[in-house]
């Protein structure tokens, strides 16, 4: 019956050697390589590995043999025809007097799946190039819209107020004086308004100074704005990225401070930008109200703020930095950023 089972199984069945020669191997090796029983009893099935598969699969044998591999494996192995397929095997050591004499191994062509997968990364691969993409050309747009505040609608107000001071000192308009006075208090304020909207539009800072000024700017308003203590702790001066880094850089710390301001109820927010042999650690931590991570494990279907994290996560992964999130009721929440050195 165990013979049964094993010639008339979709699923390759084998029976090996402790050094991997196999004594016995299933029927179904034509159906699944198009080889026939006999090319294998006696042999190695390393011949047909993938050579890109050879050292992992050298690994998960190795644990085998350890009695530590307890998931399958996946590899590619060379069909007759000459086409790789992927295989997924599960291989159990048979003792006798506590020492290894077989191997019973399974396998199974898992090449759809793999495939499958493949095409499901590169497309999340192309999402996140284009989220990516999305946030340049929002970041150039946005910094063409400042560029127009400053040099047409701000010069005009200073202009304008310049006018101003120049009738005020027309003594013929004396009577007139308390209008100008009006007019000089609005245009003021126009004129410091429009400089706050080109600055949280597109920072010139960002790039004028670098990263660690902006945020500097980035704590001070949002401190003055909301009435909440902000600080930086940090002993560096520059943090050496190019500018779309830290565009997507300054973006996703924003994002995250925005959170804490809309959400977490916090009387603090701070971040600390330390370096390391690797790169840099953003870390930004609030004492807020917290919140259940685990509504976070899918950020993708995570609505609020969950999809503005999951651009941020897209954002750290395309400059090849991780993010990560903690957080406890009543603790507040800490957000870390990992940039490496070289992106």
């Amino acid at each position: 019956m165990y013979r049964l089972l094993a010639n008339n199984t979709s699923d390759l069945i084998c029976l090996q050697e402790p050094d991997g020669t196999f004594k016995y191997i299933s029927p179904s090796i034509e159906n699944l390589l198009g080889y026939k029983q006999s090319d294998f009893i006696g042999k190695k099935i390393l011949s047909i590995v993938h050579k890109d598969d050879l050292d992992s699969l050298f690994e998960a044998i190795d644990e085998v043999n350890k009695n530590l591999k307890t998931e399958a494996h996946p590899f590619r192995a060379k069909h007759k025809n000459g086409d790789y397929i992927w295989l997924e095997f599960l291989s159990t050591p048979i003792y006798e007097n506590d020492r290894i004499s077989y191997f019973v191994t399974t396998a199974r062509d898992i090449t759809q799946w793999m495939l499958a997968n493949i095409e499901i990364n590169e497309y999340q691969s192309s999402l996140q190039k284009l989220t990516t993409e999305l946030t340049l050309i929002e970041e150039k747009q946005k910094k063409e819209i400042a560029s127009n505040i400053h040099d047409h609608l701000s010069q005009s107000l200073v202009i304008s107020k310049m006018k101003i001071n120049e009738l005020k000192g027309n003594s013929k308009l004396e009577e007139i004086f308390e209008d100008l006075d009006f007019i000089e208090t609005h245009i003021v304020d126009a004129l410091e308004n429009s400089r706050k909207i080109t600055f949280e539009l597109s920072p010139p800072a960002l790039y004028q100074l670098g990263i660690i000024d902006t945020l500097y700017w980035l704590f001070e308003n949002i401190e003055n704005t909301y009435k909440i203590k902000c600080e930086i702790i940090t002993n560096l001066d520059f943090v050496e990225l190019d500018e779309a880094s830290s565009i997507l850089l300054y973006r996703s710390i924003q994002e995250v401070a925005n959170n804490a301001l809309k959400y977490a109820q916090a009387s603090i927010i701070t971040l600390e930008i330390n370096k390391t042999n690797l790169g840099f650690w953003f870390v930004i931590k609030d004492n807020g109200v917290g919140f259940n991570t685990s509504k976070l494990k899918n950020l993708k279907n995570y609505s609020g703020s969950g999809f503005g994290l999951f651009t941020v996560q897209e954002r750290i992964a395309n400059i090849n930095g991780v993010f990560s999130i903690t957080s406890e009721k009543n603790l507040g929440t800490t957000v870390n950023f990992f940039i490496p050195l070289t992106i």
